[in-house]
């Protein structure tokens, strides 16, 4: 068990040192083209679409995308899902099947 979660998801978590993320911006890093980019930062390139898609990813498998950070202490995300994906669908296939 992590941060209080059941045992029955997986979580991925990516941990940085850099700047932070200050609370009223994390919103903005799920959003379609957004990024929280500070006056003054080196801009990192990118387009914004990165944890959009991360979010999109983690939801079609019923699961969340995290962040914890503050300004000056670096940022925590963490990916979020169920093991049980997929448990009793008869219909899901893993692989190619071509040639069967």
């Amino acid at each position: 068990m992590q941060g209080g979660l059941p045992s029955q998801h997986w979580v991925i978590s990516v941990q940085d040192q850099g700047p932070g993320i200050p609370t009223d911006r994390q919103n903005l890093l799920f959003q379609r083209f957004k990024r929280a980019i500070h006056h003054g930062e080196t801009d990192p390139g990118g387009v914004g679409l990165g944890l959009a898609f991360v979010r999109v990813v983690a939801q079609k498998h019923g699961g969340t995308i995290e962040v914890r950070s503050e300004a000056g202490h670096g940022a925590t995300f963490s990916f979020v899902i169920p093991q049980n994906i997929g448990a009793g669908d008869g219909n899901r296939t893993h692989g190619s099947s071509l040639g069967s």
